[in-house]
């Protein structure tokens, strides 16, 4: 850790709390054979005896002095979490206060400024000499350290926010230095004012803990009564579970993107050589290897998988027309920085990414101006050509806002974009097969996409391509489309060179290559509520959405957003309207919750913005306009009445359940009480639709071995960590009363159920349960004819038998096997059956 800040200026807590301690470091100097103790600071900056290079000492110890008696010791750290963060700030300070009152020595030592950590030494001069107690030392001292140099942190800089956290992080000493020398003036025994006391009390991190309470009628053995681990959970904890990573075929080949490096740009040169010679490479796959299709975007053609090389002199031919000149550009440019340009094949993963960053690429940069932000987008009137915006309207809303009665809020916003950052990466392993096949190993929400998209690009028939997924870690729209280029690049380098070949990205690639990812938007909204009722009188509401490069799933983004701004409460008069802009940054693309998210931040921020505006309480605003069962019309195009409307009835219960008046009134009392620490609870509703038109359902393949009655299932969904394996296991264990244990739940495999759709929307396990219901069924009607056999036949044996000795009923396992044997040939049972089923309504809604 000192070694990282020493040598990088890595942003270590460690090192601050050492230097605030007053810390010795003792270390060998290997070209002097001697052993020194120096001060922390001149070890980090290599000042006087620390000045050593690197590779010829060694640290042999840290020494932390005791406290001596008036010493005061703390630290503070702000971070973006409280876990796994590095802080914006942090700092360890050490003063001694004599019998008297006064101040005799300050140590005040700050990290994380953008370079080493170091002394407030302005600060620690007004502080030393000065009384404890004095309102002017307080004072003095925090004039001082809010002086101190507080250097850029560019990890958190963006084309939003240029500055990114700088300005709240030089607000920072002043904030930790404040609540330090309150802090030692309670320990002095000095009286601390009791609204002040938060800023002294450290924050209590109570365990979280929740339960779930449910009267059931179910039998004690049902396999769906109590709640029970997921199947794959013992395996998952401890690290057993198999994922596409862990697949080794025999001598596979490893693939690595060679990414740009300017952007908007046309590829004009590619040289390889210097990665081509070192150890372990393989080859270099480009464009020129890609047999058929070059697209990796959902729109054709948007955004190519690899780029080819633009030769200008090849292109200045008179016979040539524009819209030649134009194709073979657009096969050459490169949209982003970060896009794929070729991929290094090599023998093992870390030889494959350290040659990548050895080949190199030129580029044509001339006339090539790049779009970053919505507001350069908006400027350079650049709108996605496959769809510039969408519009939703009802009532008169101009009407509306002009009432007399109706006073006006009007405001703007942005909301930024959200990577995905999946704990497993995008990975495929690619195996080439006889007759021109192709096995993919591939870690997608999407089986069915990654299959047909290879097989445009290899230039075969689906049936060639089979595309397996035994599971995800983690997903929720991050492997619906961003996997593609890796699993496409690994079908091209295995066809191309005849042998298995794995591809996994790193975290830095997949960043690069993701971007956003949900789509950032730009808000501006005006909105009318009554004054005398307190009624909201109608929006008008202009959205800006940051597409980046290709279309992806904007569309669908766009009508989410138009079709949820209401969310549940009763307008009767709106306007909304959504425009899309390109722009050269990656592309967006579906997460969590798409455009449900944005629309529930633009409703709430105008619910919010009206009940400050009229000063009424938030809360009962929020009530006094939910929809009710006679109102509940939402924004669908057309009008969608709701069914079996909850919403009012299950808002009232909760907050009488949860007690929220009461703990309300005690927020109230404590924020009363205490200047610098805050409380507050808030309660809000929320609509969800499940499904979507293009996953309205799935496909279940069952199929029981009559030997000893075990049950294999194929579904069409993929285990993205929601647990759709255990829910369809217990829903075949219901149906068919054996147990769960007897029930195994295959991956998912485009070569067993070719039709397969995403796994998204919050829908893909119930109706993949709803599926493999009806297959179960489908199996029992098979097998009712022999079942009768057998009951007839135990029947008869129990009016032979004393009563009770005979169980009339047959086992789950005795019915099974006489399903294959035992009975006349008519009455041998087909026990596989498939079924679909796709929720009613447009669209599956």
């Amino acid at each position: 850790n000192l070694m990282m800040v020493r040598r990088r200026h890595f942003m270590s807590d460690v090192a601050t709390l050492l230097l605030g301690a007053g810390a010795l470091v003792r270390i060998l100097n290997f070209q002097t054979e001697a052993a020194v103790e120096i001060p922390l600071l001149d070890f980090l900056s290599g000042a006087g005896e620390g000045n050593v290079a690197d590779d010829l000492l060694l640290v042999l110890s840290v020494t932390v002095p005791f406290l001596q008696a008036g010493e005061h010791y703390r630290s503070y750290r702000v971070a973006q979490r409280t876990n796994n963060s590095h802080a914006f700030l942090n700092c360890a300070m050490r003063i001694r206060v004599d019998a008297a009152g006064l101040i005799t020595d300050a140590h005040l030592a700050f990290g994380c400024v953008g370079g080493l950590p170091t002394f407030a030494t302005a600060a620690e001069k007004a502080l030393s000499g000065s009384a404890l107690a004095a309102k002017a030392t307080l004072a003095a001292a925090l004039a001082s350290v809010s002086s101190l140099q507080i250097g850029p942190v560019t990890e958190y800089h963006s084309v939003r926010q240029p500055e990114g956290k700088d300005d709240f992080r030089r607000l920072l000493p002043a904030t930790f230095l404040y609540k330090f020398l309150l802090a030692v003036r309670q320990a002095a025994g000095v009286a601390i004012p009791i609204e002040l006391q938060s800023a002294v009390t450290p924050a209590e991190r109570l365990p979280t803990s929740a339960s779930q309470t449910w009267k059931s009628e179910l039998p004690k053995d049902h396999p769906g009564r109590d709640p029970r681990p997921k199947l794959e959970a013992r395996e998952q904890a401890s690290g057993e579970s198999v994922y596409h990573d862990d697949l080794q075929p025999a001598r596979p080949l490893y693939a690595a993107f060679v990414q740009c490096t300017s952007a908007p740009a046309l590829v004009t040169a590619i040289d390889a050589s210097a990665a081509l010679a070192m150890p372990g490479v393989v080859d270099l796959v480009t464009a020129e290897d890609v047999p058929a299709f070059n697209n990796a975007s959902l729109v054709p053609g948007e955004e190519i998988l690899l780029p080819k090389l633009w030769r200008a002199n090849k292109h200045s031919g008179a016979v040539e027309d524009e819209e030649m000149i134009s194709a073979a550009k657009k096969a050459s440019r490169v949209l982003y920085i970060g896009q794929p340009v070729a991929a290094i094949i090599a023998r093992s993963r870390r030889e494959a990414e350290a040659a990548a960053c050895r080949v190199v690429v030129e580029y044509d940069l001339s006339g090539e101006t790049g779009i970053y932000s919505i507001e350069a987008a908006l400027k350079a009137k650049s709108f996605l050509p496959t769809l510039p915006g969408a519009t939703n309207a009802f009532g008169d809303v101009d009407k509306a806002l002009a009432a007399k009665d109706v006073v006006i809020v009007e405001g703007t916003f942005s909301l930024g974009g959200q990577s995905h950052f999946c704990m497993e990466k995008h990975t495929t392993m690619a195996v080439p097969e006889e007759n021109g096949r192709i096995v993919l190993h591939s870690s997608t929400q999407a089986p069915e996409f990654v299959r047909n998209f290879v097989a445009a690009t290899l230039g075969v028939t689906g049936e060639k391509v089979q595309v397996i997924t035994r599971r995800c870690g983690g997903a929720f729209g991050g492997k619906v489309t961003k996997n593609l280029p890796s699993a496409l690049t690994a079908a091209v380098a295995a066809r191309k060179l005849g042998e298995p070949v794995k591809m996994q990205v790193s975290i830095s690639t997949d960043m690069t290559m993701s971007g956003h990812c949900r789509h950032p938007v730009s808000v501006s909204y005006r909105a009318g509520v009554s004054k005398s009722t307190g009624r909201i009188a109608g929006f008008d509401v202009k959205v800006v959405m940051d597409a980046g490069c290709s279309t992806d799933f904007s569309a669908y983004l766009a009508t989410e957003i138009l079709n949820n701004l209401e969310l549940v409460y009763h307008i009767e008069h709106y306007r909304a309207d959504v425009q899309i802009v390109w722009t050269n940054t990656p592309s967006n693309t579906a997460v969590r919750g798409p455009g449900l998210s944005q629309a529930i931040a633009i409703s709430e921020t105008m619910i919010e913005h009206m009940a400050s505006l009229l000063g009424e309480d938030v809360h009962a605003f929020r009530t006094k306009n939910l929809m009710n069962e006679r109102n509940c019309i939402t924004m669908h195009k057309p009008p969608l009445v709701l069914k079996s409307y909850t919403i009012p009835r299950i808002w009232d219960e909760l907050a009488q359940s949860a007690d929220f008046e009461r703990r309300r009134a005690d927020i109230d009392a404590f924020n009363a009480a205490h200047k610098w620490t805050k409380r507050g609870i808030c309660m809000t509703p929320m609509r969800y639709y499940h499904s979507h038109s293009f996953n309205a359902g799935t496909t279940c393949l069952v199929s029981v071995h009559g030997e000893d009655g075990t049950v294999e299932v194929h579904h069409g969904g993929t285990e993205i960590g929601q647990g759709i394996t255990t829910k369809i296991a217990q829903m075949i264990a219901i149906t068919f009363g054996c147990s769960v244990e007897k029930v195994f739940v295959h991956a998912t495999n485009t070569g067993v159920l070719p039709q397969l759709p995403v796994t998204c929307g919050s829908i893909t396990s119930e109706c993949g349960c709803v599926a493999a219901y009806k297959a179960c069924m489908i199996l029992k009607e098979r097998m009712a004819p022999v079942r009768d056999i057998l009951i007839n036949e135990r029947q008869e044996k129990a009016s032979q038998a004393a009563a009770g000795e005979v169980a009339l009923i047959p086992t789950w396992e005795e019915l099974c096997a006489k399903c294959i044997g035992g009975y006349a040939e008519g009455l041998k049972v087909n026990l596989s059956a498939t079924a679909s089923y796709a929720p009613p309504g447009k669209h599956g809604r």
